[in-house]
């Protein structure tokens, strides 16, 4: 099924250097990323979120000695040689992906123009971070449970719920500049709430992690020294997958209990907590089982085309659609959730108690095979580098409501287990809450002026040091010292 013979016999010695081959082309894409003057990190958010879904359960076929030997595993038709067809094509699409990101800007040289306007109002620099959190909590706690039986309304709910992860990352990035470690710090660190909120909340993990990691390696983007971050995203990934082997072992214990209960049963996990060890068979199968979307893509590559046809654009043109809502357009195709779609190009039936997301590697190889997987990549890496191309622009300014503006959106298509459907659905509630906000809220703070960079900024002090000199918000062209950022 594999298109060339480039390591196309499933052992454990080619998974191996499929998975180097990954971790090369991530190094690849991390030098591109940090040594841009014109880069936000967005591309790096989506690589590591692919990586942990097609990458690290993979790895667990690259150890000789392992093999699936639990009931789940065998029924389910995990295999070696199921799950090196899906790691190659993933490896391939993930090659594209990075290859889309590196060419943007050949076609996206200039950065945005710059309106006509002046920033004024430190509401829209430094306070910005605590409304943005203030709002998270609102929208968690309140709107969203209430928007979400509505239909075309619901997905604005949910997407409020994002500005808590622009919120962290702004506070983190205030810090750093003022060179406050102790808050830059404390805040790093409490992202660690994120899964423990949607733990305790909603009985699922996957929602903190996905954010805590979104803040982590956009602030591995601009933190000195870069061998630090090197290590600490070592030592992150090391401590995630403990934390996932831990959750794993006690998911549906604490899932089946009531939310007032499930903190204390939280607890009990802490009590009887164990290490990741990569030589312990019911680890490396907890990472088999969850974290190896590589399997469900090497079924299709056995199913479709075989037992069933390519979808031939099918999937796709739902998903491109999938913006209009439903209330304007009452006959939208529908092909029906992720789960469905991945019974439906495998062939295997899934469990009704656990949600499986089809990712876009799957759903790009099932609509016309390798070259969809190729070109789907090259095209959603230009448009993710672009919008991070505006969103660097912004954060260089200083102008962080502009750079929400672009963030906000990009975190709803930053879903690398989703289906084409969803990322565009999230993609446009999130840019139109957006637009509602600036509207309706934060565009009272911009006034009429002409944009000037300002000359004795704060972060001046930095320069000769380790540490990046930030341009800082953008003021009118006065006299007067701009707010210190």
């Amino acid at each position: 099924m594999i298109p060339l013979d480039f390591l196309a016999t499933p052992s454990h010695e080619n998974v191996r250097a499929l998975c180097w081959i990954w971790l090369a082309i991530f190094v690849l894409l991390l030098w591109q990323q940090w040594r841009s003057k014109r880069a936000f990190g967005l591309p790096i958010v989506y690589a590591f979120g692919l990586s942990m879904i097609h990458l690290i359960g993979a790895c667990a076929y690259g150890f000789d000695y392992y093999s699936p030997n639990s009931e789940y595993l065998q029924q389910g038709g995990f295999s070696i040689k199921v799950t090196h067809a899906g790691m190659w094509m993933s490896t391939l699409g993930f090659g594209a992906y990075v290859l889309g990101v590196m060419i943007c800007p050949l076609f996206f040289t200039k950065d945005p123009v710059v309106p006509q306007t002046g920033q004024l109002d430190p509401q829209v620099t430094t306070k910005l971070p605590g409304t943005l959190f203030i709002l998270s909590l609102a929208f968690f706690f309140v709107i969203a449970p209430i928007t979400k039986r509505i239909p075309s309304v619901s997905a604005l709910g949910a997407g409020g719920i994002h500005f808590s992860v622009i919120a962290v990352f702004l506070f983190c990035h205030l810090a750093y500049q003022r060179r406050d470690f102790l808050n830059f710090k404390k805040w790093m660190l409490g992202t660690a709430g994120f899964p423990l909120l949607t733990v305790v909340t909603m009985g699922f993990m996957s929602y903190g992690i996905a954010a805590a990691v979104a803040i982590w390696m956009l602030v591995f983007r601009f933190f000195r020294p870069r061998w630090v971050s090197v290590g600490v995203l070592v030592v992150v990934l090391y401590c995630g997958m403990t934390a996932f082997v831990n959750w794993m072992a006690y998911r549906d214990y604490i899932r089946k209990s009531y939310v007032s209960d499930r903190f204390s049963k939280v607890m009990k996990m802490v009590e009887n907590f164990e290490v990741f060890d990569p030589y312990k068979q019911t680890h490396l199968e907890a990472l088999d089982s969850r974290l190896n979307q590589s399997d469900f893509v090497g079924k299709a590559m056995f199913w479709t085309g075989v037992r069933r046809p390519f979808a031939e654009g099918a999937t796709i043109w739902v998903g491109l659609t999938a913006w209009i809502p439903r209330i304007l357009w009452p006959g939208k195709p529908v092909l029906g959730g992720s789960g469905n779609m991945v019974t439906n190009y495998t062939g295997q039936e899934l469990s009704e108690t656990t949600s499986f997301g089809v990712g876009q590697v799957l759903e790009f190889y099932v609509n016309f095979g390798t070259t969809s997987v190729v070109f789907g990549f090259i095209i959603f890496g230009v448009g993710l580098a672009f919008i991070d191309q505006r969103a660097a622009s912004y954060l260089a300014r200083g102008d962080y409501w502009n750079l929400t503006r672009w963030m906000l959106p990009a975190l709803g298509l930053i879903q690398p287990g989703g289906s084409l459907g969803e990322v565009v659905s999230a993609l446009a509630a999130n840019g139109v809450l957006v637009w509602l906000m600036h509207q309706f809220i934060f565009g009272k703070y911009y006034k009429l002026g002409s944009w000037s960079q300002p000359t004795n900024m704060s972060s001046n002090r930095l320069r000769g040091s380790k540490y990046p000199r930030s341009i800082g918000p953008v003021t009118r062209s006065q006299n007067t010292r701009p707010p210190s950022i």
